[in-house]
């Protein structure tokens, strides 16, 4: 497998870079990942901000496209759903 650790990756709600490596394990089929979150809320009425550690759960989906799988269980592509 390739490796690229020099390589950081943005996911979308977190704030720190997540290295490409570390998301490898999502290839394998029913793999969750999950990141620990600090989310800051702020209420204008009561004029306080509150900071609640969350968990991110990232996980492959089949939303917008048919996930192709080998018979390891590892992704390999994906194709486009035919409507």
């Amino acid at each position: 497998m390739l490796s690229l650790t020099a390589v950081t990756v943005t996911v979308t709600a977190t704030l720190e870079g997540v290295s490409l490596d570390s998301l490898s394990p999502l290839l394998t089929r029913g793999e969750v990942l999950k990141f620990d979150q600090t989310k800051w809320l702020r209420s204008m009425d009561q004029a306080t901000i509150s900071i609640l550690k969350t968990v991110y759960t990232l996980r492959v989906t089949e939303n917008k496209r048919e996930l192709v799988y080998d018979l390891d269980g590892l992704l390999v592509g994906s194709k486009s759903f035919i409507l």
